[in-house]
């Protein structure tokens, strides 16, 4: 018992706490505690970052639909020679244009050429010859050549009126000439021109006549 202190009759002496060395001090608590809570605040910051952005749109890859070429069963059957095709009951100048690829079976694989010249009904050129000549008349296939079908009927009419013009100056000019130009219309329905020389000069009445007695010349 300490000196000072009173003590009544029946009333136990109180016993004095003992601190323990392990029992941290109320003071340190709190700085514990705020410490945690400042540690869990930093750690929730870049998670609401991150959840508030929203994750980067993929790029977008420009798509292109290529269409397949068309195949067409062509008219007729076919012989070859090298280079040279040979129609049976065909209409090449209805079907093909230059450029235009064409297919034919030899053996059990099929071969492809490319069309080089358009010759007529039933004759065509090819770029190279197949790998064996079709003696046998055989049936074929193409596929048309992408074109321009605006660009090309623009040449067409380029191409008319410049023939028109040198038909006129030759044929029906002023002054004279040794030379008749007119048109002439082929057995398979399209015009060709031809060109006569003479040994002495014409009038322009003299070659008029003689164009008008040309019934394909449709200038006459």
């Amino acid at each position: 018992m300490g000196r000072g202190l009173l003590v009544f009759k029946g009333d136990k002496p109180k016993k004095k706490k003992k601190k323990s060395k392990h029992e941290p001090r109320g003071d340190h608590d709190d700085e514990t505690a705020a410490a945690k809570a400042s540690v869990a605040a930093a750690s929730a910051l870049p998670e609401t970052a991150e959840s508030d952005q929203k994750p980067a749109a993929a790029p977008r890859v420009a798509t292109t639909t290529v269409t397949p070429p068309k195949i067409h069963t062509g008219r007729g059957t076919i012989t070859t020679s090298g280079t040279v095709v040979t129609g049976h009951d065909t209409k090449f100048t209805k079907e093909l244009r230059q450029g235009d690829a064409l297919l034919v079976q030899v053996g059990q694989q099929d071969e492809m050429r490319v069309i080089t010249m358009l010759l007529s009904d039933i004759s065509i050129n090819l770029s190279s010859p197949f790998s064996e000549n079709m003696v046998k008349p055989v049936s074929f296939r193409y596929i048309p050549k992408p074109r321009n079908t605006q660009r090309e009927a623009k040449q067409a009419r380029e191409k008319a009126a410049r023939e028109a013009v040198e038909e006129e100056a030759n044929a029906s000019g002023t002054g004279t000439s040794q030379e008749l130009v007119y048109r002439e219309r082929t057995a398979h329905g399209s015009y060709r021109i031809r060109r006569k020389q003479f040994d002495t000069e014409l009038s322009r009445e003299e070659l008029l006549n003689m164009r008008a007695k040309k019934a394909s010349d449709k200038y006459c």
